[in-house]
């Protein structure tokens, strides 16, 4: 939902159709857009303003449907400083003040932000040492790609996966790693760093919670905007196979911008 108009009209229509507040209360108007949401969420959000003490005036759920645009006046208390527009949805309440605009404390912060998206498009080449149980270890050249890294709250295959708190968000990568003439594949998480401007370093975590699958994230705060993720170090992918990409590894400079 995006606040587009506030307003504090002190009559509503015109002539035998005007009105005007009753006695202690003042009108606030709004308009808002409806837009795609970013959960899977097969139910319709339900939406509602809200003035503390009140009971909850709800929106009715025709006009929930992406691309309109509603209007609405509310009546509240002459004195009241604070009446929201108030959104649940899959479990998840975001409220917007009907006052100023201004989106609830407890509201999830990335999905404020409009830029979120790193396209970073870089590849790089190092030496990697495989080994495995009854194998002669062997070093390969392997050529690790980072696509992408994308801020993200619903996160995971599914979209269920959360971070644990609305100032947090996942960097999630699109990142692949390949022998020569071999196919892209996943990257362990335990061979990711993401090492952020004050040396704080978040270790990667995989979001698929699978035994044979990868999507590789960060832990961030939700106003990152840069930091270098490193790929180096050893992990062991699920057939056992063990690769040590040594201490330097390979790095990609991230950055998205602020907003």
């Amino acid at each position: 939902m995006t606040v587009t108009g506030l307003a504090t009209p002190d009559v509503v229509g015109s002539g035998d159709a005007a009105r005007r507040p009753a006695e202690g209360q003042r009108f606030l108007a709004v308009r808002f857009t409806v837009e795609p949401g970013e959960g899977r969420s097969a139910t319709p959000p339900a939406l509602s303003y809200q003035v503390p003490g009140a009971a909850p005036v709800p929106v009715a759920p025709a006009l929930v449907a992406p691309g309109s645009t509603v209007e609405a006046v509310v009546a509240v208390p002459a004195d009241a400083t604070q009446a929201d527009l108030v959104v649940l949805d899959d479990g998840l309440e975001q409220r917007l003040s009907l006052v100023d605009g201004a989106p609830g404390p407890g509201n999830v912060q990335v999905l404020a932000r409009t830029q979120r998206t790193a396209e970073v498009g870089a590849s790089r080449e190092t030496d990697a040492l495989f080994s495995a149980p009854g194998r002669v270890p062997a070093t390969f050249p392997v050529t690790v790609r980072l696509d992408a890294a994308t801020l993200q709250w619903f996160a995971g295959p599914d979209g269920s996966v959360r971070p644990r708190d609305p100032a947090r968000a996942y960097l999630v990568l699109d990142v692949t790693m390949a022998l020569p003439e071999g196919e892209p594949g996943a990257v362990p998480v335990d061979l990711l760093t993401l090492v952020l401007p004050d040396g704080t370093r978040r270790p990667g975590v995989d979001l698929t919670r699978s035994a044979d699958r990868v999507l590789a994230a960060f832990d961030v705060p939700a106003g990152f905007t840069t930091g270098e993720v490193a790929v180096r170090g050893r992990a062991t992918f699920p057939d056992g196979v063990t690769a040590d990409l040594g201490a330097d590894g390979v790095r990609f400079p991230v950055t998205i911008p602020a907003g």
